[in-house]
């Protein structure tokens, strides 16, 4: 993936039934993150994700 601070790597697991897509990415070695809203066109896909942490200043923390 592209992102503001260059290119990420993360292990991938997909799940595709009909044009819904689910399924998770690997934030670190331990944590993932649901796909939500996954959705598939041919050779495209487009997906979306959440998370919740807490903001302290200019830091967030993300929540297990």
């Amino acid at each position: 993936m592209n992102t503001p601070n260059g290119p990420v790597s993360a292990p991938l697991i997909l799940n595709v039934e009909g044009h819904k897509v689910t399924g998770k990415f690997a934030r670190d070695e331990t944590r993932w993150l649901d796909i939500e809203n996954g959705k598939v066109n041919g050779n495209e896909f487009s997906l979306a994700y959440s998370m919740t942490g807490k903001v302290e200043g200019d830091t967030i923390t993300e929540s297990p």
